[in-house]
């Protein structure tokens, strides 16, 4: 999970993803290091502050890729709003997967 480290994801938060996560999720992630690099400055150019919140929280979110994810945030209205809700509250990421 290095690549996480990278992009600066703490050293902590990483440290908790191991604890939190099955092996084959962090294989899955590792196997998809370009596709969530790519989601996570995607998140973050748009207003995403709570990164670290989101990889502890669901991590498999960030495997559905940047065109996937952006289509689910601008079913919430704007990328921006759905975005807002993240940051308030992570759990909003379950009611943007059950839309």
């Amino acid at each position: 999970m290095n690549f996480l480290k990278k992009i600066g994801i703490s050293n902590n938060t990483v440290k908790e993803m191991l604890k939190t996560y099955e092996p084959e999720v962090i294989n899955n992630a590792m196997l998809d290091e370009k596709k969530i690099v790519e989601v996570i400055f995607f998140l973050k150019k748009n207003g995403l502050t709570n990164i670290d919140g989101l990889l502890l929280y669901n991590l498999p979110f960030l495997f559905l890729g940047k065109e996937k994810i952006k289509k689910l945030l601008e079913k919430d209205g704007s990328i921006k709003e759905a975005i807002e809700k993240i940051n308030s509250d992570i759990k909003y990421v379950d009611k943007l997967l059950n839309k």
